[in-house]
């Protein structure tokens, strides 16, 4: 069914989705990358303040999705084992789990995407980062 999509899009590049409604992970892992290489790497839980930021940015764009074929390298990435956002300037790319299939859409943007990278981080004893309020 993906692929039928996809394709739909690849001939009317108008054709949108809404973003499908999922369940949220307990945890994200976010990464930030600078020329392919990871700069940080950070666990937020749902309490966390930028996993909450996320969620509300996501309910505001729900709207005007595609899906996309394109391979994007990672810049702002959240990841858990269902779901992968990536934040890349003026686009967000959500790759997430549908029937054991991996499907990727991906959306233009005008607000930003929330990211870790303005928030101090405390190392804890297992070496993994946490940010504030995350634990």
């Amino acid at each position: 069914m993906f692929f039928l999509k996809a394709i739909l899009m690849l001939i009317f590049p108008f054709y949108r989705v809404n973003l499908p409604v999922f369940e949220y992970p307990s945890d994200l892992t976010y990464a930030e990358y600078n020329h392919g290489i990871a700069t940080k790497n950070v666990s937020l839980s749902k309490s966390n303040q930028t996993y909450i930021d996320l969620r509300i940015f996501l309910d505001r764009e729900k709207a005007g999705w595609k899906y996309d074929l394109t391979t994007y390298a990672p810049y702002h990435l959240f990841t858990s084992k269902i779901i992968k956002i990536n934040c890349i300037d003026n686009k967000v790319v959500i790759n997430f789990r549908n029937d054991d299939v991996w499907v990727q859409i991906s959306k233009q943007i005008h607000t930003p995407c929330p990211t870790v990278s303005n928030q101090a981080i405390t190392p804890p004893a297992n070496g993994l980062p946490h940010l504030p309020g995350s634990m």
